[in-house]
């Protein structure tokens, strides 16, 4: 990666645990499930929109990861969608954004493994 970002903010992850009383994965797991019912649309718009310019579309879906992602502790992912979104806002020219929206993907991958792994898997 070569970025100085740790993949999880395991301080955030661990206060999300701990505010739920019965099963302590319970919310987590709930958590997880939504993040990815939402993000893998929006990765997919960004794809889509970095191939015809929308820099409108690249802005909004990258604000919403990087809110989600920071969120549930994923601060590489959380940093990278925010990277994004600036570009996007400041329409830049001189921004590789296939290279970006790329990274993009492979942090939220890397995200959602390690937190499933943390969670001990699906249902």
């Amino acid at each position: 990666m070569g970025r100085d970002i740790s993949l999880i903010d395991w301080n955030q992850v661990n206060s999300l645990k701990q505010t739920e009383h019965e099963d302590e994965m319970g919310l987590l797991r709930e958590l997880l499930k939504l993040f990815v019912a939402e993000n893998e649309s929006r990765l997919d718009e960004i794809w889509e929109a970095v191939k015809t310019c929308d820099y409108d579309a690249i802005n909004r879906a990258a604000h919403a990861i990087s809110g989600s992602s920071a969120n549930l502790g994923g601060c590489c992912l959380a940093a990278t969608a925010a990277e994004l979104e600036f570009a996007a806002e400041s329409r830049a020219d001189f921004v590789p954004w296939t290279e970006l929206a790329q990274r993009l993907r492979v942090d939220y991958i890397e995200t959602v493994d390690a937190l499933e792994r943390f969670i001990g898997g699906e249902d």
